[in-house]
Order: C-alpha cells, then sequence, then structure tokens
C-alpha cells in the first residue's frame, strides 16, 4: 500500500515538473520573441534622427563672416591719403597793396640817401604789363609777351623820355639797364599778407648786386612798378626806371 502511494506522489511530482517546465519554456520563448521585436524598431528610430545635420549653421556662419566690414575699413583708412591741398586764387591777393608797401620798403630802406621815386601812370602801366606777361609765360625775363626791355619803352612811348644819366653823367642808360624783375612764392599752406609778400621781395633784391645798383640810381627820378599773380601761387613784380 505504501509503495502505491509513493508510486502515485512520484508521478505527480513528475507530472508537475513537466508541467512547470513546460509552462516556464513558453514563457522564455515569448520573451526572445519580443525583444527581438523592440529591437528592430528602436534600432531603426536610433537611425532615423539625420536630421541632425539640418542644424546647419553654415549660412549664418557665412553671415557673420567680417568681409564685408573689413572692405569698408580699408576704403576709409584710403581717403586720408588723398588729402586735397589747399587751394589758391591769385585774386586773393591783393597786388596793389604788394605795390604800395613795395614802394614804401624802396623808399625807405634802399634809397633813403637817395630820394623817393615818383610814381607815373604810363610808366605804372608798362611794368603792370611786363609783370602779366611774366607770370603767363611762368619765368623771370627781360622778354616777355613779344617785348624786350627796349621795344616796351618805345611802345609805351617813354624810350627817349626815361634814358637815365649815369652816376656821374659821362653817359646815359636805357634797356635793360632801366629794369628790375623778380618772382617769389607764396606758402599756400601758411599764414601770408601782402607786406610780407613785399618784405620777401625786398630781400630778394638785396642779394641781388645789380638789382641794387638799379634802385639806387642818382638820377633815377619815377619808377613804374607792376605786380601779378599766377595760378601756381607765385608773385611777378617788374620796375621801370624813368
Amino acid at each position: 500500500m505504501v509503495n502505491k502511494v509513493l508510486i502515485v506522489v512520484l508521478g505527480a511530482v513528475v507530472l508537475a515538473s513537466l508541467v512547470v517546465g513546460g509552462l516556464l519554456g513558453m514563457q522564455l520563448a515569448g520573451s526572445d520573441g519580443n525583444d527581438t521585436l523592440t529591437t528592430a524598431p528602436t534600432a531603426t528610430d536610433a537611425s532615423t534622427p539625420t536630421p541632425a545635420p539640418n542644424t546647419t549653421p553654415t549660412p549664418s556662419a557665412a553671415t557673420a563672416t567680417p568681409t564685408p566690414a573689413s572692405t569698408t575699413t580699408e576704403g576709409a583708412a584710403s581717403t586720408p591719403a588723398t588729402t586735397p591741398e589747399p587751394k589758391f586764387s591769385p585774386s586773393s591777393v591783393n597786388t596793389t597793396a604788394v605795390e604800395l608797401e613795395l614802394r614804401a620798403l624802396v623808399d625807405e630802406e634802399v634809397r633813403a640817401d637817395r630820394g623817393p621815386l615818383e610814381s607815373e601812370s604810363v610808366l605804372d602801366e608798362m611794368a603792370q604789363f611786363h609783370a602779366t606777361n611774366m607770370a603767363k609765360q611762368g619765368y623771370v625775363d627781360h622778354t616777355a609777351g613779344g617785348y624786350n626791355t627796349k621795344q616796351r619803352y618805345e611802345k609805351f612811348e617813354r624810350y627817349s623820355h626815361c634814358r637815365v644819366p649815369t652816376n656821374d653823367n659821362s653817359g646815359l642808360r636805357d634797356g635793360q639797364e632801366l629794369e628790375v624783375n623778380k618772382r617769389v612764392s607764396i606758402n599756400v599752406s601758411g599764414d601770408w599778407t601782402e607786406e610780407d609778400i613785399a618784405q620777401q621781395v625786398l630781400a630778394e633784391w638785396r642779394a641781388d648786386e645789380d638789382a641794387m645798383e638799379r634802385l639806387r640810381y642818382a638820377n633815377a627820378e619815377e619808377a613804374g612798378m607792376g605786380v601779378a599773380v599766377s595760378q601756381d601761387a607765385r608773385v611777378y613784380v617788374a620796375v621801370d626806371l624813368c
């Protein structure tokens, strides 16, 4: 009887273990199948975020490039290099004021012991004619505008009248011996006055032995004076003695 009971119990245990084993096997098989199914979609999901390159900061980086800024800087830097020079107008010089100042300087400083040189309208016109022609040709010379000194005196009918005796009265002077010319430059970038121009002309004459000798002729009594200014800021002066 006992043996039968044991056999029945053992049989029940074996049957139970078979049932449990079968159930476990099914569960394990089911869980394996689910894993493969879930991992496959997860892998595809992970690969889909290709839009990562879509965060393209390329255009914004290109826009932020400092190329235009550097071009502007270069343009601005080049502007001061071409600073325009100060403009000069010949009309800015009062030629009458220069002439009057120069006459006063010659009478006071050059002819103090000789007596002043009187102004004469025709001589002034002749000297102005010569100064203007020198300014046009751009250099100082006794010949300008197609006339030499003697021809100018003849043109203005002063040749016979204005032959000046030598200091010892042994002869007569005419032509170039009766003319004094000079050219000076104006410093347009600085301050200047008509008095400054006259002083500059006188300083040039003082350094010229022939000019000083003529301006000091003892027998010269009259002088025509002309002043002309060129576009390049140069002042031309002519003196014709009589």
